[in-house]
């Protein structure tokens, strides 16, 4: 709960305030590890910090307990910054295939 809270927060942070809140979440992944919500925070953070394998790790970690749309496009962001196109293009076709699903059961 308190992860989706600190979710629109991460681009108004500052280097070291998310570097202080990766220290904290990655404390809190110990006592919560099957959380999908604060894997998707921490992956936001090692985005926004650019450790690209640790944010790779995160995001994956979320999809695999809890396929989002969310993750789903960071993940996206993630291979579009690393230039790897064909895997921007399969995340974004997951993108695709989550907000079809949303679509469809509303």
């Amino acid at each position: 709960e308190l992860a989706q809270e600190l979710q629109p927060l991460v681009p108004a942070l500052d280097a070291e305030a998310r570097l202080d809140l990766m220290r904290r979440a990655d404390v809190w992944l110990t006592q919560e590890p099957r959380d999908a919500g604060l894997l998707l925070l921490l992956g936001r953070l090692a985005l926004a910090q650019q450790p690209w394998g640790k944010a790779q790790g995160y995001l994956e970690a979320s999809v695999s307990l809890h396929n989002s749309l969310a993750a789903q496009v960071e993940l996206t962001r993630l291979f579009e910054q690393l230039d790897r196109p064909d895997d921007a293009r399969r995340h974004t076709d997951a993108c695709v295939q989550l907000a079809l699903a949303q679509a469809a059961g509303t």
